[in-house]
């Protein structure tokens, strides 16, 4: 009973940031410059290229890597429990109760960047729910081949359209967790901070590989996609987090 409780609150002050952010400005702006992405020679060049390096995962490396990843068997322990650092049902409450904690203590700069930590993960996350349902991808445990895009036929007539098991690209616990540490990355001056809180991201990712709940190119597109999200959100409130 107290975790439901516990559970609850922090998605009720997970919402509140969310308000927040939007009545203290974090938001302004982000819309306009995620369409901005798709304009320009610049970045059109770099979606071109992330669609051909996750072209080169798909048809050379994802079923290599599905095949033989999950078979180190001593590493099924470990990423057992960094699958959970992905899981939004551990990751908001954890990024609430640390922005309550630094509300308590009267100090800006720490709730702000988590503030804006936890709305780059969950609009991050709302956008790879968009796109995983667009690409309609088989998960590896589903069909075993890495090309299975675009599979409402069978997602259909396993009456699952609306299911998990067809939503594989890009990787949900993948984009949220990177989503969330990126603005911290970008904020820190501590290298072994930043190096840490990417390993903490990385382990996260490669654990759904190693689960077979993703294939690779899953984690590196959401990787990617957080970290534009991220950089977008970060440079609009960059003089917000910095000031005094």
């Amino acid at each position: 009973m107290m975790h439901k409780f516990f559970e609850y609150a922090s998605y009720a002050l997970l919402a509140y940031i969310v308000i927040r952010a939007f009545k203290t400005g974090t938001m302004r702006g982000f819309f306009r410059s995620c369409a901005a992405m798709f304009k320009g020679r610049r970045n059109i060049l770099r979606l071109c290229c992330l669609l051909a390096m996750t072209m080169i995962l798909i048809f050379l490396f994802d079923a290599k890597i599905d095949e033989h990843f999950c078979r180190i068997g001593f590493l099924g322990g470990f990423f057992r429990i960094t699958n959970k650092f992905g899981d939004g049902r551990y990751l908001y409450p954890a990024l609430s109760g640390l922005f309550l904690v630094s509300l308590l203590l009267n100090d800006r700069r720490p709730s702000r960047l988590i503030s804006l930590s936890a709305v780059s993960s969950l609009f991050s996350g709302a956008a790879a729910q968009i796109v995983k349902f667009i690409t309609h991808r088989a998960k590896p445990y589903i069909t075993g081949e890495p090309l299975d895009f675009f599979r409402f036929d069978l997602s259909s007539a396993a009456g699952r359209l609306w299911k998990i098991d067809y939503k594989s690209y890009p990787s949900g616990h993948s984009i949220i967790i990177f989503a969330a540490v990126f603005p911290l990355i970008l904020s820190v001056k501590s290298k072994v901070l930043r190096v840490t809180l990417f390993l903490i991201a990385l382990s996260a990712s490669l654990a759904r590989v190693y689960l077979r709940k993703h294939w690779f190119s899953d984690i590196f597109a959401a990787g990617i996609l957080a970290y534009w999200f991220s950089k977008v959100l970060f440079e609009i409130n960059k003089e917000c987090i910095f000031e005094d």
